[in-house]
């Protein structure tokens, strides 16, 4: 037991101590909650310009848009044909919902194959989705151009 005569200062020093430390630890909780990989994105993949096309078709949440960047073989849900996708186990944040049609079966985009992806207004642009930490997100994605 401590004695409080002997040693106040020491004392008042520890409690100070352990208070930060205490502090410090619920901060680092936080943060990591705040980034913890539990939101999802579903939706559904629309023909559009791959009507009557088949092959394998992937769908990425990408952090970006440049086709030369995407990694083409994460965070992504390959479906047989048209229809229900589901990406999980993402942090929060903007995503670019990507999608090609992979006619060749060689598991990346070549020229001339489908692509497309979610575009809120219809300009051929694609737009980021942004994804809450623990929510769903549901976005219908589609084809509109050739790789």
């Amino acid at each position: 037991m401590i004695d409080l005569k002997k040693t106040p200062i020491t004392f008042f020093f520890k409690i100070i101590l352990l208070l930060l430390t205490a502090s410090l630890t619920l901060c680092k909780k936080s943060e990591l909650l705040s980034h913890k990989a539990d939101g999802a994105i579903i939706g559904n993949v629309l023909p559009g310009e791959a009507a009557g096309k088949s092959g394998p078709i992937y769908v990425v949440a990408s952090r970006t848009s440049d086709r030369d960047a995407i990694n083409w073989s994460s965070q992504n849900d390959v479906l047989p044909s048209h229809g229900a996708f589901r990406i999980d186990e993402l942090v929060e944040g903007k995503y670019y919902l990507i999608i090609f049609l992979d006619e060749n079966r060689n598991g990346v985009p070549d020229p001339g194959e489908p692509f497309g992806g979610y575009d809120a207004n219809g300009d051929g642009i694609l737009d980021p989705v942004t994804l809450i930490g623990g929510k769903t997100v549901q976005v219908d994605v589609t084809f509109f151009t050739v790789f």
